[in-house]
Formats: C-alpha cells, structure tokens, sequence
C-alpha cells in the first residue's frame, strides 16, 4: 500500500524531529524514551519509504543500546544512517552510478554526457555522505545540544544545499543536452 504525500510529510517531520525528541529525553534522565523515539522514528522510516538497510541500520543501533543499557548510544543513529547511504552512493559505482539510476526513472535513457555526469554526481554524492558522517560521529563525542543541532538541524541544511549545488552543476554540465 502506498502512502499519501500528507502521511509522507507528517512521517518526515516526524523523523527529522528525532534528534530533538532523543535530546529531551536524554537530557530528562529518561532513556527508555530515547530508545522509543527511535524506535519510532525508525518504523515510520521504513513504512514510508520502504528502505530495508536504513531498517537494518536503525535496529542494530536500537538493539546495541537496549543490550547495553545505554540509551546514548542512539545518537550514533545519524552516523549509521549517512555511512549506510554513504555505502550505496559508492557501492553503486561499481555498477551503474545510483544519481544515473534516480536520473534514467525520472527522464529515461541518459546521454552518453549525462552518464559521465551521473558516475561523478554519484562520487560526489558518496564523499558528501562520507563528511556528514564524520561531522555526526564528532556530534556523539560532544554535548547534546551539540549533537542535536547538528543532526536535527545543520545535517538537514547541508543535505538541501549540496542538492542544490549539485543541480546548478547538473545544468552546468548538461546545458548542451537538457
């Protein structure tokens, strides 16, 4: 069953809300409830977009800190996510580059020169995903707030402007095909 784009935005707010719902639960002594709103954030995740690695990824940081006992460890959530997505940028490289794949759905068959331009989006892409991963392990180490900014709102910022780069390049470098 596919969801509604309205359940699809309020899943999404919902999610990116995560890092500050984990922050006040941390910071309230209350780490069984850092644990569910992960938990949470990590079902509807999967509902909505249908993603079996980033399920995988969310419940092995869900499971770590339930065994442990220490809910902290769901901050390192946001470093699993972006290695994860990190790994299929570059994973894709080997094959067909994942930015060509998301580009052949949504115009069909690319030029030989959108091709080109899709393997080099996609190392981008996966260098990208590989800094925001550091910058969120860094987070972990460091106060909550700290952490929760980062994760719950630069992260967010970064994302929307290396999409936006990334297109002002894309029409930089297709402008003779497109």
């Amino acid at each position: 069953m596919k969801s509604s784009a309205p359940v699809k935005a309020i899943a999404a707010a919902v999610v990116a809300c995560y890092p500050f719902a984990v922050f006040f639960a941390i910071k309230s002594g209350c780490g069984e409830a850092a644990v569910a709103v992960l938990t949470i954030a990590v079902l509807l995740g999967f509902f909505i977009n249908r993603q079996k690695i980033l399920l995988v990824g969310g419940i092995s940081v869900i499971a770590l800190s339930a065994v442990l006992g220490r809910a902290e460890l769901v901050k390192f959530y946001p470093v699993v996510m972006n290695f994860t997505v990190m790994a299929v940028f570059a994973l894709s490289l080997k094959k067909k580059p994942l930015v060509q794949i998301i580009g052949e759905k949504m115009r069909g068959a690319l030029p030989q020169k959108g091709v080109e331009y899709a393997r080099k989006a996609t190392f981008a892409w996966a260098v990208f995903m590989f800094f925001l991963a550091m910058c969120s392990l860094a987070t972990v180490f460091m106060s909550n707030e700290v952490w929760a900014a980062f994760n719950g709102f630069l992260s967010y910022i970064l994302i929307v402007l290396m999409f936006f780069f990334e297109y002002l390049a894309r029409r930089k470098a297709l402008k003779d095909v497109c």
